[in-house]
């Protein structure tokens, strides 16, 4: 367990499939002073473990709603684009974060740590009212309803996230 997570972000990913069909995963995090953590976990698939094994790190509780995969640039060496949509149970606050690099599984790590940093903001205290994206650096989409049927749909040529509040917009 590492006691203050903020500043980690993905660094490697290790996956081996077992006797029994399952995956293990071990994810590796770094932060700027160079200080890396590991966390494996199992699951029936490499995305389920990825997960399970980022879940062990931020230890909270978040539900996966949402899991898209873009290609950004084509031919076999693509680049690909992870979107992840996460509820944080605890406040039911929808979050939106990507992740894009050459292997899908790593954009998927990277997307689900984005993801998972948001809600650990929120838990410090944080208040999201006009956002980044993590992939180009524009502006993002900002507040949303996660309870209105007027939800945005992602962007097709975007890789921005943004942050859904419970109350009304």
């Amino acid at each position: 367990m590492v006691e203050n997570p903020e500043g980690f972000h993905f660094d490697d990913l290790q996956l081996q499939t077992h006797a029994d069909n399952d995956i293990e995963a071990l994810v590796s995090l770094a932060n700027m002073d160079g200080e890396k953590v590991e966390f494996n976990a199992t699951g029936q698939g490499s995305v389920e473990a990825i997960f399970n094994a980022i879940d062990k790190f931020f230890n909270q509780s978040v539900r996966l709603v949402s899991y898209t995969i873009d290609a950004v640039t084509d031919g076999i060496d693509t680049q690909d684009r992870v979107l992840v949509t996460v509820e944080n149970r605890d406040t039911e606050t929808i979050f939106n974060a990507a992740g894009l690099d050459f292997d899908v599984l790593k954009a998927s790590a990277i997307a689900y740590i984005n993801a998972n940093t948001f809600v650990q903001k929120e838990n410090a205290g944080a208040v999201f009212l006009t956002t980044i994206c993590l992939v180009c650096k524009g502006e993002g989409y900002g507040k949303e309803n996660s309870s209105s049927s007027r939800r945005r749909n992602w962007p097709r040529n975007h890789g921005g996230w943004f942050r859904s509040s419970g109350g009304s917009s």
